[in-house]
């Protein structure tokens, strides 16, 4: 998982990366979410390759949740 941070507070911010599961297999439609305590502030779901790409963010700290049918991840 990548992240960028600026110091800056008009600047914003992305995070992108890749869901896998255990034997290095894409996981097509992944659920990502980016939260700020309890609050979902941005998600998405994951491409054909499994990558995806949540802008903007403010800088900061998030945690990141990803789930995907069957599976916990």
């Amino acid at each position: 998982v990548k992240t960028y941070h600026y110091a800056n507070p008009n600047f914003t911010t992305t995070l992108q990366g890749k869901v896998l599961d255990d034997t290095g297999e894409s996981l097509i439609g992944a659920t990502v979410k980016v939260l700020k305590g309890n609050d979902v502030v941005r998600g998405t779901i994951t491409d054909f390759d499994g990558n995806y790409r949540i802008a903007p963010l403010e800088p900061g700290n998030y945690d990141v949740e990803f789930s995907y049918t069957g599976f916990t991840i």
